[in-house]
């Protein structure tokens, strides 16, 4: 079990981004009490500014859809059933910055490694090309030539944890924070 976390994604610009773990667990444990019902409203943190975000999930619409109640803005939202994600580290080697992989790149990355292969060239367009090796656990970017290091995170797992040696892994987030609901007008 994964301490009933889903992965949920939302729909930016047509590209499919990955909730963060908070914001994930959270919008889960609404739809699990809502899917069939009314819609729910959660304060949550914002991905970018932290800042308490006031958001109206409808669950029961096709698709699902995400709205901020101070500008209105809606996105499509998705529940997600995997079992593993992809992240890579954002800075310089070491600075355990990790952020998510697009998930159509994750998605072609776990392919590739689930397959058994141990490099594979792959990339969201004619652009954004990589060759990754997966007994190194590094992304190349054949544009720029830059090499990041990437891990694999288990989403099975009691806490989320990546495939790389426990000297690199982050550890848990340094704050715990809690959604509220709220009454929706």
């Amino acid at each position: 079990a994964n301490d009933g976390w889903k992965l949920w994604e939302l729909q930016d610009n047509g590209i499919w981004r990955r909730f963060n773990e908070v914001m994930g667990k959270a919008v889960e444990a609404a739809y699990l009490a809502n899917r069939h019902g009314s819609d729910v409203g959660l304060s949550l943190p914002h991905p970018r500014t932290g800042r308490s975000v006031n958001y109206k999930y409808n669950f029961a619409s096709t698709p699902m859809t995400q709205t901020n109640t101070e500008t209105g803005f809606m996105s499509n939202i998705r529940r997600a059933e995997k079992n593993a994600t992809w992240e890579l580290e954002d800075g310089e080697e070491g600075c355990n910055n990790w952020v998510p992989f697009f998930p159509q790149l994750a998605e072609q990355v776990e392919a590739a490694f689930t397959s058994g292969q141990r490099e594979a060239e792959l990339g969201l367009d004619q652009y954004r090309r990589y060759t990754y090796n997966f007994d190194r656990m590094t992304q190349k970017s054949l544009q720029t030539r830059r090499i990041l290091r990437i891990r694999r995170v288990d989403l099975s797992a009691s806490r989320v944890r990546p495939s790389v040696p426990a000297s690199a892994d982050p550890g848990a987030p340094a704050a715990v924070w809690a959604p509220t609901l709220i009454p929706l007008a």
